[in-house]
């Protein structure tokens, strides 16, 4: 059974990372809530060193509103960033985000709506951040090569009855990337 589990996984995972689309985006369904999340880039080939930006939505595809706690993309997910062998990544610089202020303000996610995550630019806090750098995680990609990126969901979700943490999960589909000289 474990090697047709292996197989299984490996099958969806070559099917995902032969996928090709004009811009790269994984979505993940929340475990149960109706909640997702969306991951894309702004392309789907860089230059080595080039700065690689995400976008992080919130999407509530059930009938019951959520209030989703604010936070900085950082803190609303992880990032898993694979290489073309399917080896982790690990992350290779210091984190260089701008903080966060602690608040307990949340968004109202009713049925049918979607919230970008981002942050305020530092000294500036008018100006909404929806693009994040994936260095905000500690990730430079630097070798040429094809790589995936997959948000993990770290939602803090208060619905309008009860609390819910919701757990950490792997499996969404990943977006993938190509590192040019």
């Amino acid at each position: 059974m474990p090697l047709r589990r292996s197989i299984f996984f490996a099958t969806v995972l070559m099917a995902a990372l032969t996928a090709v689309t004009p811009r790269a985006s994984a979505d993940q369904a929340l475990s149960g809530s109706g909640l997702s999340v969306q991951l894309e880039t702004e392309k789907t080939v860089y230059h080595a060193r080039e700065p690689i930006t995400v976008r992080v939505t919130i999407h509530n595809t059930s009938g019951a509103a959520y209030g989703v706690l604010i936070m900085p993309p950082w803190l609303l997910c992880k990032l898993l960033i694979l290489d073309d062998r399917g080896r982790a990544v690990a992350p290779s610089i210091t984190p260089t985000h701008p903080g966060f202020r602690e608040n307990n303000i949340d968004w109202d996610l009713t049925p049918g709506t979607s919230r970008v995550s981002g942050y305020y630019a530092p000294g500036d806090p008018l100006t909404f951040q929806e693009r994040t750098p994936i260095a905000f995680w500690g990730y430079q990609l630097t070798s040429p090569g094809f790589y995936t990126i997959t948000a993990i969901q770290n939602l803090e979700v208060m619905s309008r009855h009860e609390y819910i943490k919701e757990p950490n999960a792997a499996g969404s589909t990943p977006v993938r990337i190509q590192i040019v000289p």
